[in-house]
């Protein structure tokens, strides 16, 4: 699996990247015009920003402050600290940086799974051996809005594509 990380890294960051690339270039629409009739799971949220806010004003943001919340969160802070710094090391910056851009929509998309699921189902019946599943084959699709800081997003993209050849 670890060999085919980089080549998903790369489908996934093509497709962020052409739709960055096309809001900045063009009207200003919605992930959901894009996606095809086949999409079998759609994650969006509105307004990045709007959606921030309210979670910071919920209930559900304010478990993170008991005790025993706080405890797990600092613990998989600690797990994940060293995974993080060596991920800014490869990157040249840092995720949060770049997750902080985000202003306007947000879309996680996947499409159509046949291909995936037929290439489980003959991996199983062949009893033995994993799917033959490339990451073209996975139809995933990440859409953001960077607003006004679409430019430095592109830099970051770009540094993320440059980390993944």
């Amino acid at each position: 699996m670890k060999s085919r990380l980089p080549l998903l890294l790369t489908a996934i960051l093509s497709l962020v990247w052409s739709t960055v690339s096309a809001q900045t270039t063009a009207v200003k629409r919605s992930a959901l015009d894009m996606l095809p009739a086949s999409t079998t799971l759609l994650v969006r949220v509105r307004s990045c920003s709007d959606f921030t806010k309210k979670f910071k004003e919920s209930p559900l943001y304010a478990l993170r402050e008991e005790p025993s919340m706080k405890l797990f969160i600092d613990r998989l802070g600690k797990e994940m600290d060293d995974e993080v710094k060596k991920l800014r090391e490869e990157l040249g910056f840092d995720l949060m940086d770049m997750v902080s851009k985000v202003e306007g929509e947000v879309a996680f998309a996947v499409g159509d799974l046949d291909k995936v699921i037929s290439a489980v189902a003959r991996s199983q019946a062949q009893v033995g051996g994993p799917p033959d599943v490339k990451p073209g084959d996975l139809p995933i699709l990440v859409s953001f809005d960077a607003g006004s800081s679409a430019e430095t997003m592109k830099g970051y993209l770009e540094k993320a594509f440059d980390a993944a050849a």
